[in-house]
């Protein structure tokens, strides 16, 4: 088990993903709605062993949906979601620096916090809801249709 921390009289606690959180998903909900905040910072996150790269971790986008406010590095598809100081705070990757500012300013500054939840779910309500992502798929289909059209008639 992950150590306790205390920043500025508030308990954090890091966990890494080998932690178990339960036999089934059931737990899941239940723990988002015990965390104040979450980090998306490891330095080779969402990178396979083939070096492809995850486009916007699903985690992060529940943390938001949950209203918790996200810190995340500036990697893969992350900024394409997280706007920093509006719906998230983005980070440098492997800066440890950055990371205790990002919490250290979220732990000390409640109005950001609760804007920034705010924000965040209100991301997810507009932009990745099921019709939004079908819509979205449905737009790069018709794109893709017109662009391959283009292409056979020159």
């Amino acid at each position: 088990m992950t150590p306790w921390y205390q920043i500025r009289g508030q308990y954090i606690h890091f966990l890494s993903g080998a932690e178990n959180l339960g036999e089934s998903g059931d737990t899941i909900p239940i723990f988002l709605m015990a965390i104040n905040l979450i980090g998306m910072v490891s330095p080779d996150f969402g990178t396979t062993s083939g070096k492809d790269r995850e486009g916007i971790p699903n985690s992060l986008l529940e943390a938001m949906a949950w209203g918790i406010p996200g810190i995340a590095t500036r990697h893969s598809g992350i900024p394409e979601v997280v706007e920093d100081g509006v719906n998230g705070l983005l980070i440098d990757e492997s800066s440890p620096q950055a990371l205790a500012r990002a919490i250290a300013r979220l732990v000390s500054d409640p109005g950001l916090t609760a804007q920034i939840s705010r924000a965040g779910q209100a991301t997810i309500a507009e932009r990745f809801t099921i019709a939004a992502c079908v819509a979205s798929l449905e737009e790069s289909y018709r794109v893709a249709m017109q662009l391959a059209q283009s292409r056979h008639h020159a």
